[in-house]
């Protein structure tokens, strides 16, 4: 994306916690079987490793902060809503 858009793209990295609590909340959900839960920790493992790519790192402890985070940066960029 940064090849393509250069600094006109804006990269956000959402952040587990912690692996333990994404596998957690992986297993949790009781949605996947045990190989796709281990697939989805390795891509992750593999994801986090790239997280220093990107602009901005969110860690995803709590929806809600993260998700103001998030708002805080569109806010802060890009002068948005009453910010």
């Amino acid at each position: 994306i940064k090849k393509k858009y250069g600094d006109e793209a804006l990269l956000i990295f959402i952040m587990p916690p912690s692996m333990e609590e994404l596998e957690q909340r992986l297993r949790s959900r009781g949605t996947e079987g045990e190989s796709d839960i281990k697939k989805r920790l390795e891509i992750a493992e593999e994801e986090i490793g790239h997280s220093k790519d990107y602009d901005y790192l969110v860690v995803n402890d709590d929806l809600e902060k993260a998700s103001e985070n998030v708002l805080d940066i569109l806010h802060k960029l890009y002068k948005w809503g009453n910010k």
